[in-house]
């Protein structure tokens, strides 16, 4: 014979199928499509399921919190580690834009100097060459000369400028460039903590 010990199943699901069991198994009433059933039988089940229902969902309850829980951790590490990438990358460029900025004004400083200094040796190339012209009978011609001359110094220190502009480039170019492989390397790094969080949240 069946107890009631013996017809107590385990969670809702066990319930139902001990309901569907019963029904199943029940004698059919002959000329209809209904079926006899043990009443106190079938309350019985009813009332486990009043008994298993509330506790299966409080542990619902606690299994979401828990997930919601590691959620929220997840994207605050994420939300970390993004932040301090883009601060890092930040800094990076910062850096080497204060950098590249003080190398180009150097080389615009040289440049301009290196000029300044040409054209004053040039002014006073002719000026002596002016000077020592008036005492000579060949004026013309010693004028001539150190006109060619003064050119020829501009022209050397605008050339020197022109190198020590694009020496300045080259170097922002090559900081620059640098620059561009650091910031891949942050982004990998983000990437990376990205996949290690998808990881945990899949688990």
């Amino acid at each position: 014979m069946t107890t009631d010990a013996d017809r107590r199943t385990e969670g809702v699901e066990g319930v139902l199928d001990a309901i569907t069991d019963t029904v199943a198994s029940a004698r059919s009433v002959p000329m209809s499509a209904s079926v006899l059933v043990n009443r106190a039988e079938l309350l019985e089940l009813v009332d486990q399921v009043r008994e298993v229902l509330p506790g299966q969902l409080a542990e619902a309850d606690t299994v979401l919190a828990s997930a919601d829980a590691q959620r929220a951790g997840a994207r605050a590490e994420a939300d970390a580690i993004v932040s301090g990438a883009r601060a890092e990358a930040q800094r990076t460029v910062a850096d080497a834009l204060a950098e590249a900025e003080h190398t180009v004004a150097d080389a615009q400083q040289d440049a301009e100097r290196t000029v300044s200094d040409a054209h004053a040796q040039a002014e006073a190339t002719l000026a002596d060459a002016r000077a020592r012209a008036d005492e000579m009978v060949l004026a013309q011609q010693v004028v001539i000369d150190a006109d060619e001359h003064a050119a020829r110094i501009v022209r050397k220190a605008e050339g020197e400028a022109t190198r020590l502009r694009r020496e300045a480039d080259d170097y922002c170019e090559r900081t620059l460039a640098d620059l561009e492989i650091d910031l891949g390397n942050a982004l990998t790094q983000v990437q990376a903590g990205r996949t290690r969080l998808a990881g945990r949240l899949g688990e």
